[in-house]
């Protein structure tokens, strides 16, 4: 698996771990937020037909909408999990990702100032010892917002996250360290 992130590794970094989110946590939430953000505009175009009884076929588009909705986001997320890695290394974390191409977002090690770990509800009701990691930088800080969603680099849902955070943060403490 090492070869996926073969071609952006500096010459002297080395890979410590890789690992994908746990895939029920990710089309759970995915899935749950695709449903409320086509299901709200539907029901806006059903209700008028429903109330006035008006022809069949005015109900079955809304239906139809929602359905090629539901399947192009499934489509969509099967491709981007598939091309989903996280990784980290002596000098920066990693997120390989895509659907049309491959993209890759890194984070200097050196550079993290603030790491936390969230549990949503979903994690503890979909897939149990599953969460975010989330790290801030001077470049992209965490903003608190509750539910970290504009912190600026995060591993999103992955199992055990404290586990995770520890190994991660061991290696952020090690680099701090050798540079002192």
């Amino acid at each position: 698996m090492k070869e996926i992130f073969e071609q952006i590794l500096d010459k002297d970094e080395e890979i410590i771990e890789i690992f994908k989110p746990n895939k029920r946590k990710l089309y759970t939430s995915t899935l749950l937020l695709s449903i409320i953000a086509i299901l709200v505009p539907v029901l806006a175009c059903l209700l008028p037909t429903l109330i006035l009884r008006l022809n069949l076929l005015l109900l079955l588009i809304p239906i139809g909408v929602f359905i090629v909705g539901l399947t192009l986001t499934l489509v969509f997320l099967n491709i981007y999990y598939n091309n989903l890695y996280y990784a980290y290394t002596d000098k920066r974390l990693i997120t390989r990702t895509g659907v049309f191409g491959i993209d890759y977002r890194f984070l200097v090690i050196d550079s993290i100032g603030a790491t936390n770990v969230y549990v949503s509800l979903i994690d503890k009701l979909v897939a149990r010892n599953t969460g975010s990691l989330m790290f801030g930088s001077m470049s992209s800080p965490l903003i608190n917002s509750g539910d970290g969603a504009n912190s600026g680099y995060r591993f999103n849902h992955i199992v055990a996250p404290y586990e995770m955070y520890k190994k991660i943060k061991a290696v952020i403490d090690q680099s701090k360290n050798a540079k002192l």
